[in-house]
Parts: C-alpha cells; structure tokens; sequence
C-alpha cells in the first residue's frame, strides 16, 4: 500500500494517522454507496458532500503548494465526520444532548495534544 503515501519518510504514528483518515473517508464512500443502493438522495448527496469537504485539506495542500501536518488532516477528517456524519445522518445530536459539546472538547484536545506533540518532536530535533 506504498502508493497510498507520497513521502517515504513518514513514521508510523504519521502512517496511522494517514490510515484513520483513509478508513474515515472509505466509511463515507460506503455510506454514499448504500444511500445509492437504498435510493436516499438526500443521504446521498450529505454525505458526498461530506466526503468532498474531508479532501479540502488535500487540495489546499496539492493546488498552494503548502505544508499542512498530517495532524491538520486527520483532525479536520474527524471533526468533519463527527459533527456533520455522525451529527447529521446518524442523528447523534437527537440521541446524545451532549454531542456537540463533547466532539468540540474532544477535538480540541486532541488538537492541543496534536500541536505540542509536534512542537516537543521539532525541539527536540533542533
């Protein structure tokens, strides 16, 4: 699966972040897939959407010519899925009162973690 990943110098917590991303965006293309089998359009078209909205981070990647952390990616991926897939189609702010406010604290946590992870990393190789 080596043509998954652009740079060969990605360590392992960078391939598995890569992979939970992949597996994130490949439950979003099964779920575009059955709302096609069971012919619900509205199903469909949220959550190709959302599937388009998780590749934002690539395109602003690829087309600037930008570096954005793999980190950045996963996170954005993750929010997107919670809050709009979850949230949305899974009707996950009905069932759970609290859900809105937990996806917010847990991703931003594990952005904060995410950030001085990374800074500690760069430090520490300077």
């Amino acid at each position: 699966m080596d043509f998954l990943f652009k740079s060969e110098e990605l360590d392992r917590a960078d391939r598995l972040q890569l992979y939970l991303s992949y597996g994130l965006r490949l439950i979003l293309f099964g779920e575009v897939i059955a709302s096609a089998v069971r012919v619900h359009w509205a199903v469909l078209f949220l959550a190709g959407g959302i599937l388009l909205l998780t590749l934002v981070p690539v395109l602003i990647r690829e087309s600037f010519q930008v570096y954005l952390p793999i980190e950045l990616d996963l996170l954005t991926i993750t929010f997107v899925f919670a809050a709009l897939f979850l949230g949305e189609i899974r009707s996950y702010y009905e069932r759970f009162w609290w859900w809105a406010s937990a996806a917010m604290v847990w991703i931003c946590m594990w952005a904060l973690g995410a950030l001085v992870a990374r800074s500690a990393q760069s430090t520490a190789a300077s």
